[in-house]
């Protein structure tokens, strides 16, 4: 059996990124540090129960659905954190900036592959 912790875990990454936040919105919204959703969602440390109730409503959530042990197959991608921080910045450039970063990501691309 899952333990709570395991099962907030998971649901807090699932319904935050269904929200379409990011760690650092969701701890500006919280008035916390975004270690600390990182933590909660890597289940290193345990939300206290006033904390979870807030982000249920930030996120539009039911405690409920966020304690529920959903064994479906509802697939979130897994990102690093990393990725997940070159995707936030990406989404506020500028869509000229995001082309520009498109064409250079291209051309890395195939430098690599001219190079094997």
């Amino acid at each position: 059996m899952t333990e709570l912790k395991e099962i907030i875990a998971k649901n807090l990454k699932k319904y935050r990124r269904l929200a379409k936040l990011s760690q650092v919105e969701l701890a500006y919204k919280l008035h916390i540090r975004s270690s600390s959703i990182s933590n909660w969602e890597n289940g290193h440390n345990s939300i206290d129960i006033d904390t979870l109730f807030k982000v249920c409503k930030i996120l539009g959530v039911s405690i409920d659905k966020m304690i529920e042990d959903d064994q479906s197959t509802d697939y979130v991608l897994q990102l690093d954190d990393e990725t997940e921080l070159f995707i936030e910045k990406f989404k506020v450039m500028p869509i000229e900036e995001r082309q520009h970063l498109i064409r250079y990501a291209e051309w890395l691309t195939s430098q690599k592959n001219t190079s094997d």
